[in-house]
C-alpha cells in the first residue's frame, strides 16, 4: 500500500521493483521491463530492468551511498530486507512504518474522491441486495452475488464478502461456508469493494420472513450506539472517547459483553489502514476516514452489525455510504 501511496499508480504488480524516496522530495522507481507502461505514468525518475540482478544493480546505485534508510517494514518482506541489505551494506536500517501510517491517515482530495466512489459502489449493492436473498439459498451463493454486483456497478474488485446467517452472525470475522438461510434467521453481509486501490467497507444487517421482538431489540440498540459515536466524531475528538460511549451506550441497552471489538478502524489503501476508533493516543483529525461499527454477538444466537465510513469533519462527520440502515425484513 505504501508503494501506491508514494507513486499514485493503480495498476501494476511491480513484484520485485520499488520506489526509493529522497529527503528532497524527488522520486526513483525501478519497475520490470514488465511494468513499463504502467511505471510510465508516475512522476519520477524511471529504472528499468530485466532480470533481477538489474534490479539489485539499479538499487545499489540508489542506495550504496546512503547511511540511513528509512523502510516500511510492516509490508517489507523479510527476503526483502536481506536485499536492500546487499545493496546498501554501509546503511541503518529504520522503521517508519509508523509515519507512513500517519502521512496516509489524513486524505487529499483525489483520495476521497476515490473514496466516495467506492462507497457508492457498495452502498448501491447494500441497497439492492435484499432483492436477491431467498430462503434456502447458501452462505457461498450470496457471497457469489455480492462479489458479480459489485463489479456489476464498477468496482475494480470485491476486498471481501463476508455472509452469515442464523447463528454464524454472532462470529464477527465468520468467514462464510455452506450454511443455508431459513426463515427467521439473522442475514449479516459485511463486504466492500477496491475501487482505484480505495476501499469501502459496509455492514447491514436483515432478517428472511419476520423479524422477532428479540431482534428488533438488538437491532435497536446497534442503530442506537451507531449514532452516539457519529454524534461525538469531529475534528479533534479522541478516539478512546468515542469508542467509551459506544460501548456504554450498548451496556446500557441491555448487551454489556456483547461488543467485542472497536467502534471502528481507518480505511484507505487497506480495508483495515492502521488505526482503530478506540486507540488512546488517537486524536481525530480532519480528513481522517473510517468505519463506523458497532455491534452485538449473542453466542448460538445470532448478532448485528452496522457500518457505515465516515470522514471526519470540523463540525460532523460526512458519511460515505447511504444505504438504508433499519433492519429490513425480506
Amino acid at each position: 500500500m505504501a508503494f501506491n501511496y508514494a507513486t499514485g499508480l493503480v495498476n501494476g504488480l511491480f513484484e520485485g521493483g520499488g520506489a526509493v524516496i529522497h529527503p528532497d522530495g524527488g522520486l526513483d522507481l525501478v519497475s520490470s521491463k514488465l511494468e513499463e507502461q504502467s511505471a510510465r505514468k508516475c512522476r519520477s525518475r524511471l529504472h528499468i530492468y530485466r532480470k533481477a540482478a538489474e534490479a539489485d544493480r539499479h538499487f545499489s546505485a540508489l542506495l550504496a551511498k546512503k547511511r540511513r534508510i528509512g523502510i516500511n517494514a510492516e509490508e517489507l518482506t523479510y527476503s526483502g530486507l536481506l536485499s536492500l541489505k546487499r545493496c546498501a551494506p554501509n546503511a541503518r536500517f529504520v522503521d517508519i512504518s509508523g509515519q507512513v501510517k500517519w502521512a496516509r491517515a489524513v486524505k487529499d482530495s483525489e483520495e476521497l474522491e476515490h473514496l466516495r466512489h467506492s462507497c457508492k459502489i457498495a452502498s448501491r449493492v447494500a441497497r439492492d441486495i435484499p432483492d436477491k436473498i431467498n430462503a434456502g439459498m447458501r452462505e457461498y451463493e450470496l457471497a457469489a452475488e455480492l462479489a458479480y454486483m459489485l463489479q456489476r456497478n464498477g468496482a475494480d474488485r470485491p476486498n471481501f464478502t463476508l455472509v452469515q446467517f442464523g447463528p454464524n452472525s454472532a462470529e464477527p470475522h465468520y468467514m462464510g461456508g455452506e450454511s443455508v438461510l431459513h426463515k427467521g434467521d439473522f442475514i449479516l453481509l459485511d463486504f466492500g469493494c477496491i475501487y482505484k486501490k480505495y476501499h469501502s467497507d459496509i455492514t447491514r444487517t436483515f432478517v428472511i420472513g419476520k423479524a422477532s421482538a428479540r431482534q428488533k431489540r438488538i437491532h435497536a440498540a446497534v442503530a442506537m450506539a451507531q449514532q452516539r459515536a457519529l454524534d461525538l466524531i469531529t475534528s479533534g475528538s479522541d478516539a478512546k472517547d468515542v469508542h467509551s460511549a459506544v460501548d456504554e451506550s450498548i451496556t446500557n441497552s441491555g448487551y454489556k459483553g456483547l461488543f467485542t471489538h472497536s467502534t471502528g478502524h481507518s480505511l484507505g489503501l487497506a480495508t483495515h489502514d492502521g488505526m482503530r476508533l478506540f486507540d488512546y493516543s488517537l486524536k481525530l483529525e480532519e480528513g481522517m476516514v473510517f468505519t463506523v461499527e458497532p455491534g452485538i454477538y449473542v453466542p448460538g444466537y445470532g448478532g448485528v452489525r452496522i457500518e457505515d465510513d465516515i470522514v471526519v469533519r470540523k463540525g460532523r462527520p460526512e458519511v460515505l455510504t447511504y444505504a438504508p440502515r433499519e433492519l429490513i425484513e425480506i
